[in-house]
C-alpha cells in the first residue's frame, strides 16, 4: 500500500498524472489540506489540466491564497525539475545510443530482445553513429542508469492504463502486462473510488489463494464501507511492499477455476459479516476477471481479480461494519477497519477508548456527506445520451444523406476484440467492399476474423496485400498466433515498429494512390474494440501513415466503444498532430448499437431481415430472434417493422380488409407513407394522445405511469392508439399486450426483457410504449404497473385503451392522464373520412361497396345507413340454417357480452367444417350470405370472428327480434347440439 514518503511513485510528466495521481500528489507529497485536494478532485483536474493552473484559478475554487500560493510554488519547481532532466537526458542521447549493438537487437528476434533493461536500449536514433572510445561506463552514463532505476521503480517508465470502468460491465476492458495502473488513493468525495493493490504472486495452492483473497476483500469492503466511500481492490498488482516491481505494476494471476474463487466469496461473506451479511451482499459486488495481455497483444492467460464497494447511504445509514476474520474465530477477536488515507486500518486495535470513540462517532457523522455525495452525483449532467452520436454516425456514413452509397471502398482498421464483441458486428457482413487491417494475432484462431470465416475472405500478410477493391480482403498486420510455425510471430510495439512498421506502411501508401482508390469515395474507419494506451501502439502509427497520405482526418471515422478509449485516443492523436478528431469520433454508443445503426443505413427491401428496435441517442439495436420469441407475452413493434419485400397481391388484401372492418395491421400505415399515397386518417384527438404520451417520459412521479384512452366501441380508438404508438416507434420500444389473461408477472419479465435487449446493465435505456386494451376499466393496467415497478426503474408508459359506452364521463373522473374520442365526427373528420373512400374509389382493384366499417365512419355513424345494411343483409334470413343460428350467436355475443367475439374453433365445430386433404374451408366461406359482415383475426394468439362492426351486430340482432321468434332460433340451437 501506498504510504507518504513514496512521492516518486508518480509518473515523470505530470501532463500524464491522473486525477487521482494529482490529489495523491497533493495530499501525500506537498502536504495540502485535504479539503482543498478534493477540491479539484471534485472538478476532474488531471494533470493535462493542472499545468495550467495558476493561484487565481486556485482561489475561484475556494482554495485559500496560502494553499493555493504554495500549490503553485510547488508546480513550479516539478516542472523545472522536469525539464533539468530532460535537458540531461538529451545531453547523452549519443553516448547512451552506442552502448548497445543496434544492428544485434534489429536481427535478434522478439523474445531475445524483451528483457534487455532500457538503461542499455538507444534512447533515441541518430542518423550518425560512433563506436564508443572508453568501454568504461562514463560518469554521465551511471547518472542516466541510476535516474532509469529511479524510474523504473515509481513506474515512470512504464506505461499506464486506463482502470476498468468502476461498477459497470465492460467485457472488452482488458490490461496489458508490465504496464502500471494510477497508485493507490484514499477517501476523496466519496463517490471516486479508493483503491487497493495486492499482488497475490507467489501462491500456486488454490486454497491459499482463496483464503487470501477472501480476507483482503472483506477487510478492504468493511473499509470502504464504514468510511462510506466507493472502492475498488485490485489482485495482480504490485503493491507497495513488493520490491521486485514498479508500485501499481500490471503482473496478473493465474486463475484456472474462476468458480471456485467466487463460490469461496459468496460462502465467505456470512462468517466474515455474520448479521450484516444482507447488507455486505448488497454494497460488495461479485468479483470481476479483467484478462491481461502480453505486450504484444496476444493472451497472456493472467487476470486481475477486481471487486467493486458500493456503499449506498441508503444501505450503510447509521450502521458500523465489524468483520470476524476467519483466522481469528477461536479467539473470537473482532476487527473494525476503515479507510485510512491509502491504507486500510484496524480501529479495534487502537488501546485508547476515548479516540476509539471519537472515531467511532467520525464514522457516523460520514452519512450526511454520503447523501450529499450521492444527490450530487445524481444531479451532474452526464454526457452519456446528452449527445447524439446515433445521428452523428449516420452522417458521417452518409455524408448528411439517407444510404452510404458515397463510399465505393471501406478500409477497416481494427484492434484486439473479445468474445462479447463479435455478435455486434454482423454489419460488416453487408457493407459494400472493404479491406479489414487487423492488429489482432488470435483473430483468425478466435476472433474478429472468425466470426467471418465461413465468408473465406481472402487473407494476407501486409507484403504480400495486392489491391482487391472489388472484392473483400483481410490482412493480418501484427502477425497470426494461429500458426504453428515462427514465420509471422506477433510483435510487442518496439519491434513492430522495426520489423513491421515498413510493409504497412507502403501497404496504405498503395491503398491511397488515386490510381487505386478515389480520394473522397472511401473511408478508412479506426474500429477500436480495445484502448490504445499509449502512442507507439502499431494501430496509432497506422492511423499516422492514414494522416499523412490523406492530409488530415476528413476521410477517416473513429469508433470507440467507451469514453475512456477516446480519451486516450483523442489525446495521443491531439498531442501527435495538433488535431481534435472529436467531430470525426463515435464513443457514446455501444458496440450493439453502432451495429445496429450501420446495418439499418445499409439495409433495402432486400436484405431487410433484421429486426432493429430504438435505442440511445437515435441509433438502433438488433432484436434477435431468440429474444422477440421469448417475450411470448407481447407483440413488439420494431423501428424498421414492414419494410422487406411485398406484392401488389397482399397490399391490396391487406388494406381491404382493414376498410371492411378487420383490425388494423402495421403494414396499414406503412403504406400510408409510400410516394403517392395520402396519409392515414389522424383523429382529432390523435395529437393530443401522442404528445400526453411523451410527456410522461419529462419528470414523471413515477416510472411506470398510465395514460388512458376512453372510447366507444366501433369509433377507431384503437386504431388511434395504434397510429401514435407507430409515429413513436423511433423514440420508443413500443409493444401491444397480446392477451390480458397472461399473468402480469410475466407480462412484466418480457417488457424488462425488451427494455435490456442490446443495453448492457448500467446504459441509458429507451422508454418502452406498452398498449394495453380493455373493454371496460378494470385492474388490468393498475396491477400490470405495480409488477413492472417491482421489476425494473426504468420509463414504461401504459397506454391503456378502453371501450366504454360513456367515454368523456371517464375521462373527467380520471385520476391518470387521459384522452376521450366519441363515435362522433367532426366536419375535418368527416372531410377526411370522405377523401379516404374517394381515393379507394379511384383504385379499380378495390369494391368499396364492402367497406362497411369505413363507410359507418364516412357517414358520422349514421344509423339510416346501419339499417338499411342490415336489412339487405338479413331479407332472405332461413332460421333454420347453420349459418343462420351461427349468426345470430354472434350478434347476441355482440350485443350482450364485454368481449364480442366467439372462437374460430367453435364456429368450425358448429359448422361441421372438416380437415381435408388440401386443408380445410374457412368459416367465412362458409358464413355467406353473411361473411361479408364478419371478420376473421388474430385474439392472443388464436383465431377468432366477430362483426366488422359492432353497429352492424347491434342492429342485426334489433331486427332479428322484431322478425322472428328468438325461442325458435334458441330452441333450434339446442336442440341441434343435442343432435
Amino acid at each position: 500500500m501506498a504510504a507518504s514518503s513514496q512521492q516518486t511513485e508518480l509518473p515523470l510528466l505530470v501532463e500524464t498524472w491522473t486525477k487521482e495521481q494529482v490529489n495523491y500528489w497533493l495530499t501525500e507529497v506537498i502536504k495540502v489540506d485535504k479539503t482543498y485536494a478534493d477540491k479539484l478532485l471534485e472538478e476532474h483536474v488531471s494533470g493535462e489540466e493542472l499545468v495550467f493552473y495558476q493561484t487565481k484559478y486556485l482561489q475561484e475554487l475556494g482554495i485559500k491564497h496560502g494553499p493555493a500560493v504554495k500549490i503553485i510554488a510547488c508546480l513550479e519547481k516539478l516542472k523545472k525539475k522536469q525539464e533539468l532532466y530532460s535537458s540531461d537526458h538529451s545531453h547523452t542521447e549519443a553516448t547512451v545510443s552506442n552502448s548497445v549493438d543496434k544492428e544485434k537487437i534489429k536481427r535478434a528476434p522478439p523474445s531475445q530482445t524483451k528483457n534487455i533493461p532500457l538503461s542499455e536500449m538507444p534512447i533515441c536514433t541518430s542518423s550518425k553513429e560512433t563506436e564508443p572510445n572508453d568501454p568504461k561506463p562514463s560518469g554521465i552514463n551511471v547518472k542516466v542508469a541510476e535516474e532509469e532505476k529511479h524510474m523504473r521503480k515509481s513506474g515512470s517508465l512504464h506505461p499506464s492504463c486506463s482502470l476498468h470502468p468502476f461498477d459497470q460491465d465492460s467485457a472488452s476492458h482488458r490490461y496489458i502486462q508490465n504496464y502500471t495502473l494510477p497508485p493507490e488513493t484514499g477517501p476523496g468525495n466519496l463517490t471516486d473510488p479508493v483503491h487497493e493493490h495486492k499482488l497475490l504472486a507467489g501462491r500456486d495452492d488454490m486454497n491459499e489463494i482463496k483464503l487470501k483473497f477472501n480476507k483482503e476483500v472483506f477487510r478492504f469492503a468493511a473499509g470502504c464501507m464504514n468510511s462510506r466511500t466507493n472502492g475498488t481492490i485490485h489482485f495482480g498488482i504490485a503493491d507497495s511492499k513488493d520490491s521486485k516491481h514498479a508500485h501499481a505494476q500490471i503482473i496478473g494471476v493465474s486463475v484456472k477455476e474462476k468458480d471456485t474463487i467466487i463460490d469461496h466469496f459468496n460462502q465467505g461473506i456470512k462468517s466474515y459479516f455474520e448479521e450484516h451479511t444482507d447488507n455486505a451482499k448488497a454494497c460488495i459486488r461479485q468479483p470481476r476477471f479483467v484478462e491481461v495481455l502480453c505486450p504484444d497483444t496476444t493472451l497472456s492467460g493472467k487476470y486481475v481479480i477486481e471487486v467493486d464497494v458500493v456503499p449506498s447511504h441508503s444501505i450503510v445509514q447509521g450502521k458500523l461494519f465489524f468483520t470476524l476474520d476467519e483466522d481469528m474465530k477461536k479467539g473470537k477477536a473482532i476487527s473494525l477497519f476503515i479507510r485510512d488515507g491509502a491504507a486500510t486500518r484496524d480501529l479495534c486495535k487502537n488501546p485508547n477508548l476515548k479516540v476509539f470513540h471519537k472515531e467511532l462517532t467520525q464514522i457516523i457523522a460520514k452519512d450526511d456527506r454520503r447523501k450529499e455525495a450521492e444527490e450530487k452525483k445524481e444531479k451532474r449532467p452526464e454526457s452519456k445520451g446528452m449527445s447524439n452520436h446515433g445521428g452523428k454516425l449516420k452522417n458521417l456514413l452518409t455524408c448528411g444523406g439517407s444510404s452510404m452509397d458515397d463510399y465505393d471502398y471501406f478500409i477497416i482498421v481494427t484492434n484486439k476484440s473479445h468474445p462479447e464483441q463479435l455478435q455486434h458486428l454482423q454489419f460488416m457482413k453487408i457493407l459494400k467492399n472493404f479491406c479489414v487491417l487487423d492488429f489482432d494475432p488470435d483473430s483468425k484462431g478466435k476472433g474478429f476474423y472468425q466470426k467471418f470465416e465461413d465468408d473465406q475472405i481472402p487473407f494476407y500478410k501486409p507484403s504480400e496485400f495486392l489491391n482487391q477493391s472489388n472484392q473483400k480482403s483481410w490482412v493480418f498486420c501484427n502477425g497470426r498466433n494461429d500458426l504453428d510455425t515462427e514465420s509471422d510471430p506477433p510483435l510487442q510495439p518496439s519491434d513492430w515498429l522495426i520489423q513491421r512498421a515498413k510493409e504497412v506502411q507502403k501497404m496504405i501508401d498503395f491503398l491511397c494512390k488515386p490510381t487505386t482508390l478515389t480520394k473522397g469515395r472511401f473511408l478508412v474507419i479506426f474500429l477500436l474494440l480495445s484502448t490504445v494506451e499509449t502512442m507507439n501502439d502499431p494501430i496509432f502509427d497506422t492511423f499516422m501513415s492514414f494522416y499523412r497520405n490523406l492530409a488530415g482526418t476528413e476521410n477517416t471515422l473513429s469508433i470507440c466503444t467507451s469514453d475512456s478509449s477516446f480519451q486516450k485516443w483523442r489525446d495521443h492523436i491531439q498531442c501527435r498532430c495538433g488535431h481534435d478528431i472529436s467531430q470525426q469520433c463515435v464513443y457514446d454508443l455501444e458496440l450493439s448499437e453502432i451495429n445496429g445503426t450501420i446495418i439499418k443505413l445499409a439495409q433495402n427491401k432486400q436484405n431487410a431481415q433484421r429486426l432493429l428496435l430504438p435505442s440511445a441517442q437515435g441509433s438502433l439495436v438488433i432484436l434477435e430472434n431468440d429474444d422477440k420469441n421469448c417475450m411470448t407475452s407481447l407483440d413488439v413493434l420494431c423501428e424498421n417493422e414492414c419494410e422487406n419485400e411485398f406484392d401488389e397481391e397482399f397490399k391490396i388484401k391487406t388494406e381491404s380488409e382493414f376498410y371492411r372492418g378487420g383490425t388494423v395491421k402495421w403494414w396499414n400505415f406503412y403504406f400510408s407513407e409510400q410516394p403517392g399515397a395520402k396519409p392515414f386518417i389522424k383523429r382529432d384527438k390523435y395529437s393530443e394522445l401522442k404528445k400526453c404520451i411523451k410527456s410522461q417520459t419529462k419528470k414523471p412521479k413515477s416510472n411506470c405511469v398510465v395514460v388512458k384512452l376512453f372510447h366507444h366501441p366501433g369509433c377507431g380508438g384503437t386504431t388511434m392508439a395504434m397510429h401514435v404508438m407507430w409515429n413513436l416507434r423511433k423514440e420508443f420500444r413500443c409493444a401491444v399486450l397480446k392477451d390480458n389473461i397472461v399473468s402480469k408477472e410475466n407480462v412484466a419479465q418480457d417488457v424488462a426483457n425488451l427494455i435490456k435487449c442490446g443495453k448492457s446493465e448500467h446504459s441509458s435505456k429507451t422508454p418502452v410504449l406498452l398498449l394495453v386494451e380493455d373493454s371496460e376499466e378494470t385492474k388490468n393496467a393498475l396491477e400490470l404497473q405495480q409488477s413492472l415497478t417491482k421489476i425494473t426503474t426504468e420509463t414504461i408508459v401504459i397506454l391503456n385503451c378502453i371501450r366504454t359506452t360513456t367515454p368523456k364521463d371517464r375521462h373527467k373522473k380520471s385520476v391518470d392522464p387521459s384522452v376521450f374520442i366519441t363515435a362522433k365526427l367532426s366536419k375535418k373528420e368527416e372531410s377526411a373520412f370522405k377523401s379516404k373512400l374517394e381515393e379507394l374509389e379511384e383504385r379499380n382493384y378495390f369494391t368499396t361497396e364492402s367497406f362497411y366499417s369505413l363507410m359507418i365512419m364516412k357517414n358520422n355513424f349514421h344509423q339510416k345507413y346501419v339499417e338499411k345494411v342490415a336489412t339487405n343483409i338479413l331479407k332472405d334470413f332461413r332460421v333454420e340454417s347453420k349459418q343462420a343460428k351461427l349468426f345470430f350467436i354472434l350478434a347476441l355475443r355482440n350485443s350482450r357480452f364485454v368481449e364480442p367475439h366467439v372462437p374460430s374453433s367453435f364456429c368450425e365445430d358448429f359448422l361441421g367444417i372438416k380437415i381435408a386433404l388440401f386443408g380445410r374451408e374457412s368459416v367465412l366461406q362458409n358464413m355467406e350470405p353473411y361473411s361479408c359482415l364478419l371478420t376473421e383475426f388474430e385474439n392472443g394468439g388464436f383465431k377468432a370472428i366477430r362483426f366488422v362492426h359492432p353497429h352492424l351486430g347491434t342492429e342485426c340482432l334489433k331486427q332479428l327480434y322484431k322478425h322472428h321468434s328468438i325461442e325458435d332460433i334458441i330452441f333450434g340451437i339446442i336442440c341441434g347440439k343435442v343432435r
